[in-house]
C-alpha cells in the first residue's frame, strides 16, 4: 500500500513537472517567420525536378504551392518540374503556429544547351586558346630544366606518336615542344585518346627556346588513376568489358551493381546517395605503410583509403550513373601553412549544365577544432567562392563552379533559428526577452543564427543587451558567438536569467 501511495506521488509530481515545464516553455522557432532557401532558381528544360529547402519551418505546418504559368513550372509532390523555356513564379503558403505565411520563388527556365559539334575552325580557336593559356602559365614558372632530347618532339606528327605510346604505359610523362603549333586541343586528343578521362598540359616550363609541359592524365600527385583504372573508367562508359582482365570485369560488375543500387529518382538525389554511401562506408586510412590506401578498389574492398580513394569512388559511381565527374588536384591551405608538402583530391561534378565541387573526404572527416567532428554536406555541391575558404587549386585547368543553387547548407540552417541582418535579430531578441519574462524560468539559453555574418548587427546586439534589464526585468550573464567555418552566419548563444 505504502508503495503503491508512493508510485502515486511520484507519478503526480512528474507530471505536475512536465506540465510546467511545457507550459512554461518558450518556443523559439515559433517566433519566427519561415524562409525559403533560393528566391531565384533558374532551371533548364531537362533539368531536374527543383526541391525548395526552408528554414525555421515547424514540424506540423501545412505547406501548399502555386505557379502563376503551369506552362513553364508545374508544382507536383512540392517539387518544381521546368516544362518549358519562360518565366514563372511559384508562390508557397505556409500555415504555422496559427499564422499564415506567403513565400514567393521567381523561377527561369532556359532550353537545354545542344551538343556542341566541333569544325576544324573551332579545333584550331580551342587549340590557340590553349596554348595561349600555356604561355601565360609558363610565364609563371621560371624553373630551368635541361631537355631530355628522347623526349623532344618536333613535329604534331611525332608528338601523337609520343602521346600514343606513352599514355599506354605510364600516368604522367614529361615531353618537350619547341613550337606551340604542333599542339593539338584538348578536345581533338580526347578523340583520338578517348580512354583518357581527362587530357591535361600542365606545369609548363621555359629552357632557352623550348618548353617543357608535364602531361597527365589525371591531375594529381601519388593519387592518379593508373592503367587499369582509366581502362575501367572506358568499359563503365561504353558497356564494353573486353579490354578487362578478370579482375576488372569482377570489379566493374560491383561498381556496376552499387551505382544502380544508389540510383535516385533525379541526379541530384543520386549524387546525394553516393556522398552517403561513402560517408558511412569508408573511413580515413591513416596508416602510411598500407600501399592501396590510394586505390579506390581497396577503399571499396576494406572500407578504408586517403582522398584519392574517396574521390575515385565517388568519381567512378557518379561515372557509372551516367554523371559527368572530374577527379580535380589541389591542396587544402591548412597544410600549406603548415608547409606540408601533400596534395588533395576531390570532384567536381556536372549537374544541370552546371559544375559543383563535392569533397567526400572533408564531407566525411573535416578536422574542426576539436578533433574530427561529422558535419554533414558540408562540402557537397558548392561553388568555387566557397571552396576557396579552405581549398586551392590550378582553377584555369579546371571549369567554373559559380552557381549557389544547389549548395545544401540545410543541416546548418536548420540546426537553429535563423534571422538576417539587424533589425530582424535585434526584433527576434525582444520578442525571446519578452517571452522569457512571462515564463516559469528562471534561466534560458538563446540560440540562433544571423546568417548575414554581420559585423554591425555584432555590435549592435552587443549594445542593446545591456537595455534587456529596463526594458524587459531580465539580465543576461553570458554572450557569445561562434562563426561557423562555411561562413553563412554566426551562431549566437546568450544565457538569460532573472
Amino acid at each position: 500500500m505504502i508503495k503503491n501511495r508512493l508510485k502515486y506521488i511520484i507519478g503526480i509530481f512528474f507530471a505536475t513537472f512536465i506540465i510546467a515545464a511545457v507550459s512554461g516553455g518558450i518556443n523559439v522557432k515559433a517566433a519566427l517567420k519561415p524562409k525559403v532557401r533560393e528566391t531565384s532558381v533558374t532551371l533548364y528544360t531537362d533539368s531536374d525536378p527543383y526541391t525548395f529547402h526552408f528554414t525555421n519551418l515547424l514540424a506540423g505546418s501545412t505547406v501548399s504551392y502555386s505557379t502563376s504559368d503551369k506552362s513553364v513550372i508545374k508544382i507536383k509532390d512540392s517539387l518544381a518540374y521546368p516544362v518549358k523555356a519562360g518565366k514563372a513564379t511559384v508562390t508557397i503558403s505556409i500555415d504555422q503556429h496559427g499564422k499564415t505565411y506567403k513565400l514567393k520563388v521567381k523561377f527561369k527556365v532556359k532550353d537545354a544547351p545542344k551538343a556542341k559539334t566541333y569544325t576544324e575552325s573551332d579545333y584550331k580557336k580551342l587549340a590557340k586558346k590553349q596554348n595561349d593559356n600555356l604561355k601565360k602559365t609558363a610565364e609563371k614558372h621560371n624553373n630551368k630544366f635541361y631537355p631530355s632530347e628522347r623526349d623532344r618532339v618536333k613535329t604534331t606528327k611525332e608528338l601523337d606518336a609520343l602521346l600514343a605510346d606513352y599514355t599506354k604505359k605510364y600516368i604522367a610523362f614529361n615531353v618537350f615542344i619547341p613550337d606551340f603549333s604542333i599542339l593539338r586541343s584538348e578536345e581533338e586528343y580526347l578523340e583520338m585518346f578517348p580512354y583518357l578521362t581527362d587530357f591535361k598540359f600542365t606545369q609548363p616550363c621555359i629552357y632557352q627556346d623550348t618548353m617543357m609541359i608535364d602531361i597527365e592524365c589525371e591531375i594529381s600527385y601519388e593519387t592518379k588513376l593508373n592503367w587499369s583504372e582509366r581502362t575501367l573508367i572506358n568499359a563503365i562508359k561504353t558497356n564494353d568489358t573486353s579490354d578487362l582482365d578478370e579482375s576488372g570485369k569482377k570489379l566493374y560488375k560491383k561498381i556496376v551493381k552499387l551505382a544502380a543500387s544508389l540510383k535516385g529518382e533525379s541526379d541530384f538525389e543520386t549524387l546525394k546517395n553516393i556522398l552517403d554511401y561513402v560517408s558511412l562506408n569508408v573511413d580515413y586510412e591513416y596508416d602510411t605503410s598500407v600501399e592501396e590506401r590510394y586505390n579506390m578498389s581497396y577503399a571499396l574492398e576494406h572500407g578504408m583509403g586517403v582522398c584519392s580513394a574517396y574521390a575515385k569512388l565517388y568519381h567512378f559511381l557518379c561515372i557509372a550513373n551516367g554523371i559527368n565527374s572530374k577527379l580535380i588536384q589541389g591542396q587544402s591551405l591548412k597544410a600549406i601553412e603548415e608547409n606540408r608538402d601533400t596534395g588533395h583530391l576531390w570532384n567536381l561534378i556536372e549537374l544541370n549544365h552546371k559544375w559543383y565541387h563535392v569533397d567526400a573526404t572533408w564531407d566525411d572527416c573535416y578536422e574542426y577544432d576539436k578533433g574530427y567532428t561529422k558535419k554533414p554536406y558540408r562540402y557537397f555541391l558548392i561553388d568555387d567562392e566557397l571552396m576557396k575558404q579552405d581549398h586551392t587549386w590550378v582553377e584555369e585547368f579546371y571549369p567554373k563552379a559559380d552557381s549557389k543553387d544547389l549548395a545544401i547548407w540545410y543541416s546548418y540552417l536548420e540546426e537553429y533559428p535563423c534571422v538576417t541582418g539587424k533589425k530582424e535579430t535585434l526584433r527576434f531578441i525582444k520578442e525571446m526577452a519578452a517571452a522569457f519574462r512571462d515564463s516559469d524560468d528562471t534561466e534560458f539559453l538563446l540560440e540562433f543564427n544571423e546568417t548575414s555574418y554581420s559585423n554591425e548587427t555584432y555590435y549592435a546586439v552587443s549594445k542593446y543587451l545591456k537595455k534587456l534589464k529596463k526594458e524587459y526585468g531580465v539580465s543576461y550573464k553570458s554572450f557569445k558567438y561562434e562563426s561557423q567555418k562555411s561562413k553563412l552566419g554566426r551562431i549566437y548563444k546568450i544565457t538569460l536569467y532573472k
